[in-house]
C-alpha cells in the first residue's frame, strides 16, 4: 500500500483544524509537537532554497551586466519570479512555525 505524503499547505490547514477543535485533548501536546518538528524541517529545507535561488539570481544578473547577453536576462528575470515565490513561501512558513511555538510555549506554560 502506497502511503501518501501530504503537501505542506495540506499539514498545515489540517493541524490548524485539529488545535482549533482539539486544544485542549490529552495527546494534543505529543501530536502538536510533532507537526511543529515537520514544519519547522520545512521551514529548514526552503530557508536553504530560497538562499539558494537568490544567489543564482544574482549570478545571472552579474553575468548579464557583465557580457549583456539577452538570455542571461530573461535567465535572470524568470528567477527573479522564482525567488518572490519563495520568499512568499517561506514568508508563510516562518509565520505559521511563529505562531505554533506560541501555542506550544502557552501549553507548557500553563503546566
Amino acid at each position: 500500500m502506497k502511503k501518501i505524503i501530504p503537501s505542506t499547505s495540506e499539514l498545515i490547514k489540517k493541524h490548524n483544524n485539529y488545535i482549533a477543535k482539539f486544544k485542549n485533548d490529552k495527546n494534543f501536546e505529543k501530536a502538536h509537537a510533532k507537526a511543529l518538528k515537520t514544519l519547522k524541517h520545512e521551514r529548514l529545507v526552503h530557508l536553504i532554497v530560497t538562499i539558494a535561488v537568490t544567489v543564482f539570481c544574482l549570478t545571472f544578473f552579474a553575468l548579464y551586466l557583465f557580457f549583456a547577453i539577452f538570455m542571461l536576462l530573461v535567465t535572470f528575470i524568470i528567477l527573479v519570479i522564482l525567488t518572490l515565490a519563495y520568499y512568499i513561501y517561506y514568508f508563510k512558513l516562518e509565520n505559521t512555525v511563529i505562531k505554533w511555538e506560541k501555542i506550544e510555549y502557552d501549553k507548557t506554560k500553563k503546566k
